[in-house]
């Protein structure tokens, strides 16, 4: 009886790590949707007010003798954005789901 009892108690225990796993794995991949989503729009936004100081002339600054509009400057920012975002996304949360998806099998 007693060895049933501790079959019991050890199932019981299983099912428990599992679900904490499973809620991990949803943790993980929330927060990859979240990020993805704020991240992607506020690129777009950058990419947007690029676009728009475009329409402007007179934004061209000269730095070490080169001439570029003020765009680029912008553009260069959302780029990076984008590479941050990729670069959490990739090498943080991505491998953190990974960790629980492995742990769960």
């Amino acid at each position: 009886m007693s060895e049933r009892k501790n079959s019991i108690e050890e199932t019981k225990l299983i099912l428990q790590e599992w679900k904490v796993v499973i809620r991990t794995q949803m943790h993980f991949n929330d927060m990859i949707m979240k990020m993805r989503t704020t991240g992607v729009s506020i690129v777009v936004a950058v990419f947007s007010a690029a676009a728009y100081s475009l329409q402007y002339d007179e934004l061209y600054l000269t730095i070490c003798g080169y001439s570029f509009h003020a765009s680029v400057l912008v553009i260069l920012f959302g780029l990076g954005m984008l590479v941050g975002v990729f670069g959490l996304d990739y090498f943080y949360y991505y491998k953190m789901l990974l960790g629980a998806v492995r742990r769960g099998d």
